[in-house]
């Protein structure tokens, strides 16, 4: 059976990634007047920019071409490509709307707004709905009722990889899940307001940074996956970044009502 610990660690981590920037954005909705169709920007802007046409890239360099398949096959290649691709399409995706769609939305509130919905249903479509299946998983597996549930539509071999997987992964990495996405929520709130500034005081210079710590904030978790970095290693780096990108996020609405001295 699952453990009532790791079920206990799949329902926080579906919190963190579900619940918390629904909260966070209702409160912030309250507080700061956010806007609902600038959240809705910046949810749109990562379903376009990063789940459609950074993967369509993605299918080609790494799958469909065998030259750049090849070229990528080495880890500095591949951590290199894979964190720069994602900077380039999610900071320009953000670049883009600000400039041309959202003209009329250049506040802080506006950028905390884009920030919560970019990186919420970033959140819920890669944490949330995971988390969630774990979790019908392993009380199907507890009533022993699994393999019927998937019978017919999911391979013998594959119900008994889900099987493995949650009997025997610890509750604590089922709780990281969570925690990564709260940390690259603050990531993606801070680099809304990064751009948006750089929007706002015509100075390109900044989505060019907001390029780069994107690419950083995303170097450790490629170097996961080629297994060049541990688990405890890579959550560490991350919430180092997590922890700047906050001060930068605090400091924020400081450098916007600054600049809206000045233009008044």
């Amino acid at each position: 059976m699952v453990s009532t610990f790791s079920i206990a660690a799949m329902v926080a981590a579906a919190t963190l990634s579900i619940l918390l920037p629904i909260i966070l954005f209702f409160y912030y909705r309250r507080k700061e007047q956010l806007s609902l169709k600038v959240a809705f920007a910046g949810m749109a802007t990562f379903i376009i920019f990063a789940m459609i046409l950074e993967r369509i890239l993605h299918t080609y360099l790494l799958t469909i071409n065998p030259t750049t398949q090849q070229w990528l096959s080495g880890t500095a290649a591949y951590v290199l490509y894979g964190s720069l691709a994602a900077g380039l399409f999610e900071e320009g995706g953000r670049f883009l709307v600000f400039r041309f769609l959202l003209k009329s939305r250049r506040s802080w509130s506006d950028g905390l707004a884009f920030g919560l919905g970019h990186g919420g249903i970033e959140a819920i479509l890669l944490g949330g709905t995971t988390t969630i299946q774990n979790i019908i998983f392993a009380l199907s597996l507890n009533a022993g009722t699994l393999e019927q549930s998937l019978a017919g539509t999911v391979p013998p071999e594959i119900i008994a990889g889900i099987k493995a997987t949650l009997l025997t992964t610890s509750p604590f990495l089922f709780l990281v899940s969570g925690v990564e996405r709260m940390m690259a929520l603050i990531m993606q709130i801070s680099l809304s307001l990064l751009v948006l500034y750089g929007v706002r005081t015509e100075r390109i210079r900044y989505l060019f940074w907001a390029i780069g710590l994107h690419a950083l904030f995303d170097i450790p978790a490629g170097l996961f996956q080629k297994q060049v970095l541990g688990l405890m290693s890579t959550e560490a780096i991350l919430a180092v970044f997590a922890i700047l990108l906050l001060l930068l996020l605090r400091k924020g609405k400081h450098y916007f009502t600054d600049e809206a001295e000045k233009i008044h």
